[in-house]
């Protein structure tokens, strides 16, 4: 049940970025790509990273909890640009439910890819090979 609790403030932290990235560009798919992989990439240079390594519900379930783990920023940039694409396709999914209001859309975005990441069990694998 902790998942949902950060899969609702993943689904805040959405809706900053793109309140921040919204104001540089109109294109729908090409701010869904943008939000996306800047997402990703500020929550490592953020820390929020750091923090789900030692907090996450994923991360403590298969890391050593005695230790203070930081995130490693392996791979990096690609995990960013895989984001974008996850982004761009439950975008362009969801878009017909959020006609009047995109940052609803972005909350929703953020909140089920966060939902999707820990049942598909891709939160433990970054906490594998992300969280030293």
């Amino acid at each position: 049940m902790n998942y949902i609790i950060e899969a609702i403030a993943i689904g805040i932290y959405t809706c900053l970025i793109y309140l921040i990235f919204s104001s540089f560009t109109k294109n729908f798919y090409l701010l869904l790509l943008v939000v996306g992989f800047f997402k990703h990439l500020l929550g490592h240079y953020l820390g929020l990273h750091t923090l789900y390594c030692n907090n996450g519900n994923a991360c403590v379930k298969v890391l050593n909890q005695g230790t203070k783990h930081i995130s490693n920023g392996y791979n990096l940039f690609l995990l960013s640009v895989g984001e974008s694409m996850m982004f761009l396709i439950l975008g362009i999914l969801f878009r017909p439910f959020f006609p009047d209001n995109i940052v609803y859309l972005y909350f929703a975005i953020g909140t089920v890819l966060h939902i999707i990441a820990e049942n598909l069990l891709i939160h433990k694998v970054f906490c594998k090979h992300n969280c030293e």
